[in-house]
């Protein structure tokens, strides 16, 4: 099959969005009379989602409360609210019933494209991604130059390839 559509994570590799992000979580953390955090502590954890973020901002918190998740539901309307970029299609944590590394969101974005699996060519920045990608049946690529912390491996993801620069996915297609 040929390649008729390429999908990108959002947050780092498409868009730099982390400082959309931090501005969320920073918001949260002034709403809630907490010191806000520096742009260079938030930014390796913007590939990890929204829930990693908070927990940054509020480790006390257990993941699965209530709490919590209020706190992600206010931090992701921030966001969205100030993003710098606007996309025809946005498929998210909580626009399917699972998450990333499930395929779901990956299926619905082809669905909503028009393409099957193996035509989409995946481009993420974390591991969960390119899992994603590997579980809907898609090639995939690390976005080297995503929000990639100092632990991660990207050569141990099972990606297709790796590719250091934006231009470099213009180079492959």
């Amino acid at each position: 099959m040929t390649l008729r559509t390429l999908l990108f994570d959002l947050d780092g590799t498409l868009a730099d969005t982390g400082p959309d992000l931090a501005f969320a979580l920073n918001r949260m953390l002034a709403d809630e009379q907490r010191a806000e955090l520096p742009y260079e502590r938030i930014r390796p954890q913007v590939s990890h989602g929204g829930a990693a973020l908070l927990h940054l901002g509020f480790p006390e918190l257990r993941i699965d409360s209530a709490a919590f998740d209020a706190l992600r539901l206010r931090m992701l309307a921030v966001y969205r609210a100030n993003i710098a970029r606007r996309a025809a299609c946005i498929v998210s944590g909580g626009t399917t019933a699972h998450k990333k590394p499930h395929p779901a969101p990956m299926l619905l974005a082809c669905n909503q494209s028009g393409s099957a699996a193996p035509q989409c060519l995946y481009i993420g920045d974390a591991q969960r991604d390119i899992q994603a990608g590997r579980n809907a049946g898609m090639p995939t690529r690390v976005a080297l130059f995503g929000y990639l912390g100092g632990e991660d491996r990207p050569e141990n993801w099972g990606a297709d390839g790796l590719v250091n620069t934006p231009q470099d996915i213009l180079d492959w297609i």
